[in-house]
């Protein structure tokens, strides 16, 4: 990542493009060099696995250069991060992204670290984003081999880590990739019915409630799954009593492990008012699209589709063939019944992420079966001497694909195209910083428009002081991306915690732009069904004449001097209104 940075190439022009590519090639051919030369596979895998992940972290830090964000900028998914970081970096406590005195639904672990180095640092936690994307997918492919190498060997080990990047390697989502790539050899390491391979309670119950922290969403889609590699190990094992100790030994680890971020959540849907389910009525074209992703064409669904047969065909002779057959099929019953729930009731349950869950589990069950297939043929064959090489050949293959393949999709792009217009890379370059001006290779690309977040905080500042946190409306979700502020909510109806209650809050927010009287608004304002606001930040709209946030338009009339502070600039975008103290 420092060599990244020292270089500092343009990663929109060829020469700085193209430089992860001849880096990776060089590592490929001196690491095959050195690993003929040692003849010691474990050890060559073990320092592939590291070197494949310091070349992933190269990569995404060239791709990077020149911009402070992270992938996407503060646009989709990667904002909420950013919020939900820049809040932790004052807080220390499970909190939701926008609303203070609500306990988070998503997995905190990562936002929380990243907010914790900031207070420590006491460097902005906006920029700690990207530099924290890169070392966790840098770190995944390390902790995918530490895993996949309790089951197999180094060489198989090290491919089986590989193959997330062209699977689902997201950048900006770094720690969805890492439970992913964690979770298929560990769920198949402690729940074994074969002691000798059986990972321990205590460390299998540190990971599981880790993954809990980090994301929880393979362990959901893979639920089913999970019991159904239970109920098999219980079963075929032979002290099925003591199976059973070391399974509720691990989930009572987990959940203490875990505890931090479930135990608030968990207390708060006991004791709070019904929430709303809103954040799984969003709808995409992966519903349709990518259900059975080993009947799709080329390298990798050929991979998955070999994986599928294989694990039916070696189910009795692999210790990890059954256990993953049965996290496939556990995955698919639950894209099955929630499938059913989505036509029914429109709420997806993110069931379509069982076809990244499975994708991934069939394309290593791909790895696994070939390297198996090979080990017997070349046996049979007396053939072991004569290839050794083969091996070797086989894995730079794999290594140069799945670096090439991920470089493609994830360096940025000079033109943002039809195609290309969610370039997560090219966003980051794209991404207006808080005084207004831009990243340095921005280029031809097209700027998103700014939001003047250091002159809104100057301009707040005067009227509640420097530190303080208002409750804020704000129609621009960036704005939390770079201040801790309090926020009445979010803008994005589909990304809000069930406990927020979006729809009521939005419910409220429209009753009070019916408020006429000045006095009667500032009253009403103050202490709202969700508590007060005390600084609006909203869009401008109809030529200024209304100020909004989504579809609660307000009129500027129902500001009063006396009572809150305007900054009405044309040159903004936005409208600011500050209470004044009382």
């Amino acid at each position: 990542m420092l060599l990244a940075r020292q270089l500092d190439l343009d990663p929109m022009t060829e020469q700085g493009a193209f430089l992860p590519v001849a880096v990776l090639a060089v590592l490929v051919v001196a690491g095959g060099w050195a690993t003929a030369s040692w003849r010691a596979e474990e050890m060559a895998s073990a320092v592939a696995a590291g070197v494949s992940g310091a070349w992933v972290a190269f990569a995404l830090q060239v791709a990077l250069t020149g911009t402070p964000f992270g992938f996407a900028g503060l646009q989709s998914d990667n904002g909420r991060t950013t919020a939900s970081a820049t809040k932790y970096s004052v807080s220390m406590w499970s909190s939701d992204t926008f609303v203070d005195d609500l306990p988070s639904e998503y997995p905190p672990l990562f936002p929380w670290l990243i907010g914790r180095a900031s207070a420590v640092l006491d460097y902005p936690a906006w920029r700690l984003v990207g530099p924290a994307e890169v070392l966790l997918i840098s770190f995944s492919l390390v902790l995918g081999y530490l895993m996949w190498r309790r089951l197999v060997g180094g060489p198989v080990a090290l491919l089986c880590s590989i193959i997330v990047l062209p699977v689902y390697g997201v950048p900006l989502k770094p720690f969805a990739v890492a439970v992913l790539v964690v979770f298929a050899p560990w769920a198949v390491a402690t729940f074994t019915e074969s002691v000798r391979l059986r990972l321990h309670w205590l460390p299998a119950g540190v990971i599981g409630g880790l993954l809990v922290l980090t994301y929880h969403g393979w362990l959901t889609f893979g639920a089913f799954g999970l019991l159904l590699v239970m109920f098999a190990g219980w079963r075929r094992s032979e002290d099925r009593r003591g199976y059973l100790r070391h399974v509720l030994a691990t989930i009572l680890v987990a959940l203490v492990v875990a505890s931090p971020y479930v135990v608030p959540f968990g207390w708060a849907l006991l004791t709070r008012d019904a929430g709303q389910a809103v954040s799984d009525l969003f709808v995409t074209p992966e519903i349709t699209d990518s259900s059975f992703p080993f009947l799709t064409s080329g390298f990798i669904g050929t991979l998955q589709l070999i994986g599928l047969v294989g694990l039916f065909l070696v189910r009795a002779t692999a210790q990890w063939a059954r256990p993953l057959l049965h996290l496939v099929a556990g995955g698919y019953i639950f894209w099955l019944v929630f499938g059913v729930r989505f036509v029914l009731t429109g709420h997806t349950t993110m069931f379509f992420y069982v076809a990244r869950l499975n994708g991934y589990l069939l394309a290593a069950a791909g790895i696994l079966v070939l390297s198996l297939l090979l080990s017997w043929a070349l046996d049979r064959g007396d053939l072991r001497e004569e290839a050794r090489g083969l091996g070797l050949v086989l894995t730079a293959l794999v290594l140069l694909f799945g670096g090439f393949t991920y470089w493609q999709e994830w360096r940025p792009r000079p033109v943002i195209g039809p195609d290309e217009a969610r370039n997560y890379a090219s966003m980051a370059h794209m991404e207006p910083l808080p005084d207004c001006t831009y990243p340095k290779y921005i280029g031809a690309l097209p700027e998103v428009p700014c939001l003047p977040v250091e002159e809104i905080r100057r301009e707040v500042s005067t009227v509640v002081g420097k530190d303080a946190r208002p409750h804020t409306l704000a129609g621009d979700e960036r704005l939390f991306s770079f201040l801790p502020w309090r926020a009445y909510m979010g803008v994005d109806r589909t990304s809000a915690g069930t406990l927020v209650r979006f729809d009521d809050r939005m419910a409220e927010l429209r009753r009070l732009t019916t408020i006429s009287s000045q006095d009667e608004f500032s009253d009403a304002t103050r202490d709202t069904a969700f508590g007060p606001i005390d600084v609006f930040v909203l869009g401008k709209v109809q030529d200024g004449k209304r100020w909004a946030m989504w579809d609660a338009e307000f009129n500027p009339a129902q500001f009063s001097s006396a009572d809150w502070h305007v900054v009405d600039r044309p040159d903004w975008s936005v409208a600011v209104a500050v209470r004044r103290p009382s």
